[in-house]
């Protein structure tokens, strides 16, 4: 994710300050299911702020990969979950998704980045 100077102030602001929608514990029917993945809940934390996704690429495809590289590519490895879940790869051909300007994978180990 990449959050404005002015998304960072909202999301301390307005969503952590006091009885805020992003603290604990969350309002009735406004909860979010605890995670261990920061950017799942900052995302959730965005979301109750009602924040704006936008795609990260000029051509509407994902630039922030959250899988191994061939995970993106070869679609019979393709995470279920992400691809119902990407704002990108929703309605796309989730073979096609991926931005040819990657900023970044997770789980890249060093030898994988030769």
């Amino acid at each position: 994710y990449v959050l404005s100077n002015e998304g960072v102030k909202a999301i301390v602001k307005e969503g952590l300050s006091g009885d805020a929608p992003c603290t604990l514990p969350y309002p009735f029917e406004r909860q979010i299911t605890l995670s261990e993945d920061e950017d799942l809940q900052l995302g959730a934390c965005a979301a109750l702020l009602k924040f704006q996704f936008v795609p990260s690429d000029s051509e509407g495809k994902t630039t922030f990969l959250p899988f191994k590289i061939e995970e993106h590519i070869i679609p019979e490895l393709i995470n279920s979950w992400w691809k119902s879940h990407s704002l990108e790869c929703r309605k796309a051909n989730f073979a096609h998704c991926a931005s040819v300007f990657p900023v970044s994978f997770h789980y890249v180990s060093p030898a994988e980045m030769y």
